[in-house]
């Protein structure tokens, strides 16, 4: 009983932990709602014909092009059908003629897509996109989905339209409503055919939306000087007064001499201005800039600058010394409307020559509708890069805000974007949303399964109040819905007067429990991270509670790891891990009560137990076992997922005695459970490809095709597979059990090539064993497989987790790299978010090697699992890229091909 009072204070604790993270302000006055679209036709189709003639129109000299590469790559008939000019998708005309459209090739059940962006030439609030196309026998549009950019490189989806015209209806157009509206410049259309027809006709696209309501602007507080070529008097400034500050905290901490030589005492010109906005990014004086200490060789600087509130975020400049012995090699940006719940809008590579001996800019821009009012920077200063200069660092955006309106006496309906992040937890913005001008104090969540417009009658999922910090960042996430669910979701206002009951609702469908990588690379991520520890723990006594929100707040920042594993059933524990979208892969040791509540908060995938031949069971006792919670789960719900046998590595007695125990070669036994789930270690003793090194992470490929070789031969070879756990040691040598010790270098290598070999073996998920240390002996196996050691310090392995999914959770699989064989390794994979591809190599037997690639990409880019990038030019279609054990990812606009390794 007194370890459970432990526990509500430890949420009470939790609760006002987090308050502290956020920076609560109360809405600023006369602030006004978001700027309404007046819509406008962008895309210079001719009127007169599918856009009637009077139609209101900016003229903006929008063009498109057919994107050719990747995952939605263009049919190459549209291409050749295509032509110039007018180009047939901006000629105003749409009839089924070789003379106005353009034609796919003639195929039944086959996918085919016309992939076009459009680019209007500078920044616009887009907010519509229509679609001509043609329906008659055996041609058909399926639909189209929408992404739009600010610059071009990093693209946003924005929603996705379903052809509703009739299947012989002629030329019939099809719309998106994009709401809220968004800033952007360049428009990604991706039409796909309908499989079972055998072609797509197309005639026109047309991009509609209205001018921003002011020039991009400095949202930063920089200096203006009246000389400055980069930040003058005439350059376009909110005033917002933004304020920043730097961060010591791990992960990514600043070192001390960084923040002390950012000294606004002394005389900068400008009064003492802070040197990250003084507004002179060329002046090398040491008044103007700061430094980190010497020897500060891949480490971070991070800085949070705080906008006061929350805009449309447009450029990004980062001001950093280069030459032969100072040098950023890139960095990344993590955006936030409340001040605690950040996501990554990606990373930048330092382009400029590293002979300048200058302060260069490296500059990005923001996505298209991630809003925010903190904007952090983290900057990495290159592996071989003594100290890290920084000059300058500056803001740009648009307000949300119209300032003139006036109060609303009834508040405006909300307009929200929702993202899914598991099978039972989503994100909610509507950061668009002016809740001053509205007089608008809370709003209520409404989640039902069949539509509504009212939500009289209707029980709020969530009341997000006056104060709350999802009230002040108009943003939330939700953790509760079920799997393969479809849901109507609206967020009502309140204000003096009560809430505005009519409402607009947005519809989701949730995955499975259990997704496909293949289809989206971040399902395959997931870590073992046992809140009090798992076996063998030392507890940290009376700062136990802090170090669980620490582990937290470290878990949040990998930002794509929404999947833990856990084998008790707190509600206070979920319910801290819900409210930042974490869900929990359980131990079904339960009662149905346990079930109910644990459902409710989002745990539907299941264990039946873990490596129960080690607790006496033969695979005959278990598979009753299995069964019996199989049923329970399935009788509470449907979509309750369970994984067996997980057994502890291929033990081919037990899963061979587990299938055969109904006397039908698993006919029956295969019913039992949804996916296959082992304990995937590769330890001493175990079969590893020829010539490599005993315990090495390839050891799974013959793991993984021996437990799907068991399965087939039952009956079963089509089920899912899942690693319940795989980790490295990194305890002081020499081995002193199965697992092999390894460094902390060689454990952050070896957490990325698991993964990306889990994709290439078509496991559906991974859990790393482990978040943390369970102890301190480093001379113990079980205490150091944690990426965080037990002080709470990440090791390397944590650094390569991060990189590995800010490469890739939203990134398609597409196939290994063709061309190479043991020991090289490699995996492909299509950014649609990029218009990039990503190769990834390593050599598996620790060598450095050439791996000369050809390509007709002008450049490629390269990201290191130790956390250094760098941008090589390509000459006469060729480029080398240097590999190690540790994987390299390669990025490019068009397609490399690995010609040989020497």
């Amino acid at each position: 009983m007194m370890r459970r009072f432990k526990f509500a204070g430890m949420i009470l604790l939790a609760m006002l932990l987090i308050a502290s993270t956020f920076s609560v302000f109360p809405p600023r006055g006369n602030v006004a709602q978001a700027s309404s679209v007046s819509e406008k036709l962008l895309s210079d189709n001719p009127l007169g014909w599918l856009i009637p003639a009077g139609t209101t129109t900016i003229s903006t000299g929008a063009s498109y092009s057919w994107l050719t590469e990747g995952q939605y790559a263009t049919d190459s008939s549209f291409v050749s059908t295509d032509s110039s000019p007018p180009t047939h998708m901006q000629d105003g005309k749409s009839v089924p003629s070789n003379l106005v459209d353009i034609f796919g090739s003639f195929a039944s059940g086959t996918d085919s897509y016309g992939t076009l962006v459009y680019d209007l030439k500078k920044v616009y609030r887009v907010s519509k996109v229509q679609v001509w196309s043609d329906a008659e026998a055996h041609v058909y549009m399926k639909q189209f989905e929408v992404m739009v950019s600010e610059d071009g490189v990093n693209y946003r989806s924005v929603g996705a339209a379903l052809n509703t015209n009739g299947a012989t209806s002629g030329v019939g157009v099809t719309t998106l409503a994009i709401k809220p509206a968004v800033h952007a410049r360049y428009v990604k259309v991706i039409m796909k055919k309908d499989t079972a027809q055998h072609q797509m006709i197309l005639g026109e696209v047309a991009v509609w939306g209205d001018n921003t309501l002011t020039p991009m602007s400095l949202l930063s507080n920089t200096y203006l000087r009246a000389s400055d070529p980069y930040y003058n008097t005439s350059t376009p400034k909110i005033t917002t007064n933004s304020t920043y500050r730097w961060i010591s905290d791990k992960p990514f901490e600043t070192d001390s001499q960084s923040i002390v030589t950012d000294n606004d005492s002394k005389n900068d010109g400008a009064g003492g201005w802070p040197d990250l906005t003084d507004g002179d990014p060329l002046n090398t004086a040491g008044d103007y800039n700061l430094d980190s200490v010497w020897g500060y060789q891949g480490k971070y600087q991070q800085v949070i600058y705080d906008l006061k509130d929350i805009y449309a975020i447009g450029k990004l400049d980062v001001w950093t010394f280069a030459d032969s012995q100072h040098w950023m090699d890139g960095y990344e940006v993590q955006v936030s409307s409340d001040g605690a719940h950040y996501s990554t809008l990606g990373y930048t590579v330092n382009a400029n020559s590293r002979s300048a001996g200058a302060y260069v800019n490296t500059s990005s821009y923001g996505i298209s509708g991630k809003n925010a009012r903190y904007v952090k920077f983290i900057l990495h200063n290159a592996n071989d890069s003594y100290q890290l200069l920084t000059g300058e660092i500056a803001v740009w955006g648009w307000p949300l805000n119209d300032l003139a309106l006036p109060h609303n006496a009834t508040p405006e309906k909300v307009e929200f974007t929702t993202d899914v992040l598991t099978q039972s937890s989503i994100t909610l913005d509507w950061t668009d949303y002016n809740q001053t001008v509205n007089d608008v104090g809370s709003y209520n969540l409404y989640i039902e399964t069949s539509d509504f417009t009212s939500t009289a009658g209707k029980t709020p999922k969530m009341k997000i109040t006056n104060g709350m910090p999802e009230t002040n960042g108009r943003s939330a996430i939700y953790t509760g819905l079920a799997p393969l669910q479809t849901y109507y979701i609206a967020i009502a206002p309140v204000n003096a007067g009560g809430e505005r009951t009519d409402v607009t609702t947005v519809k989701i469908t949730t995955p499975a429990a259990l997704g496909n990588p293949r289809d989206k690379v971040g399902d395959i991520f997931a870590i073992d991270n046992y809140p009090y520890g798992g076996g063998g723990y030392t507890d940290h006594g009376e700062q136990e509670d802090v170090m669980l929100m620490k582990n937290v707040r470290y878990l949040t920042q990998l930002d794509g790891v929404y999947r833990t594993h856990w084998w008790q059933h707190w509600p206070w524990v979920l319910d801290l891990y819900g409210r930042n979208g974490i869900t929990f892969y359980g131990f079904a040791n339960y009662n149905n009560e346990n079930l109910a509540s644990d459902n409710a908060r989002g745990t539907y995938l299941w264990q039946a137990g873990d490596e129960p031949e080690f607790s006496g069971y033969t695979g005959a006792t278990w598979a009753p076992v299995v069964k019996t919670t199989h049923d329970v789960l399935k009788a509470a719900n449907p979509n309750n997922m369970l994984t067996a046998p997980d057994v502890g590595g291929v033990n081919t007695t037990f899963i061979n005695d587990f299938y055969n125990s109904d006397g039908q070669n698993g006919n029956l036994v295969k019913t039992y459970f949804d996916a296959f789930s082992f304990s995937a270690f590769v330890g001493y003793g175990d079969a590893v490809p020829a010539g490599l090194a005993g315990g090495v992470p390839e050891g799974l490929i013959q793991k993984v095709n021996d437990i799907r070789t068991l399965m087939t031969n039952h009956g079963d070879g089509n089920k899912p597979i899942v690693s319940v756990g795989t980790g490295w040691t990194t305890q002081s040598p020499p081995r002193t059990t199965w697992a092999i010790p390894v460094s902390q270098a060689t454990q952050r290598n070896y957490l990325v090539r698991a993964f990306l070999l889990g994709l290439g073996l078509d496991m559906k998920r991974i859990g790393w064993y482990a978040f943390q240390d369970s102890g301190t002996d480093p001379n113990d196996q079980e205490t150091n497989f944690g990426i965080v050691d037990w002080n709470g310090n990440p090791k390397p392995a944590y650094y390569g987790y991060h990189l590995l999914i800010r490469e890739l959770k939203t990134a398609k699989y597409l196939s290994t790299v063709p061309g190479i064989s043991n020991p090289y390794y490699g995996y492909k994979f299509w950014s649609e978010q990029k218009n990039q591809y990503i190769n990834t190599l390593w050599a598996a037997d620790e060598s450095t090697k050439t791996a000369h690639l050809s390509t007709t990409a002008s450049s490629i880019t390269i990201v290191n699992t130790d956390g250094s990038m760098q941008t090589l030019p390509v000459s006469g279609g060729a480029v080398n890229v240097t590999i190690t054990g540790a994987p390299v990812f390669i990025h490019s606009a068009k397609d490399v091909t690995v010609t040989s390794i020497t």
